[in-house]
């Protein structure tokens, strides 16, 4: 979560999560098959360093559930909207984060960065401990 290219540009390999991939994909945009866990864990073992993951509620949630995501960057902009696509998707979870750092901007924004404490297993499948 460095910053660095925000996700675009040479050298950033880009991972998409789609249940109907297209049949001609972008170039640069690998399409992702296999089960998330799996895919997360081939991503630690090869050469690099941070992921930036954007796309949605739903995908970042089942990151999370898998026990996937080390970290959030966060920024909160003063605005209030009445709608729009939430952080995570519902499902009954409770995700203890611990506050690394906080960062204020002259423009009101604040960036919050946490880092993700261990997740309980779900009711449908336990994991066993590490």
């Amino acid at each position: 979560m460095g910053g660095g290219n925000l996700g675009v540009g040479p050298g950033v390999k880009n991972y998409a999560f789609s249940r109907r991939p297209p049949k001609s994909p972008a170039a640069g945009v690998e399409f992702v098959r296999e089960p998330i866990r799996d895919f997360a864990r081939g991503l630690r073992t090869s050469p690099g360093k941070d992921v930036w993951m954007m796309g949605g509620g739903g995908i970042i949630a089942s990151f999370l559930d898998e026990g996937e995501i080390d970290e959030f960057v966060i920024h909160v902009i003063p605005t209030f909207i009445g709608e729009g696509i939430p952080l995570i998707a519902p499902r009954h979870r409770d995700v203890p984060l611990k506050l690394r750092a906080l960062r204020r901007y002259p423009d009101g924004v604040v960036r919050l960065h946490y880092e993700v404490g261990s997740v309980p297993a779900s009711p449908k499948r336990r994991r066993r401990a590490r």
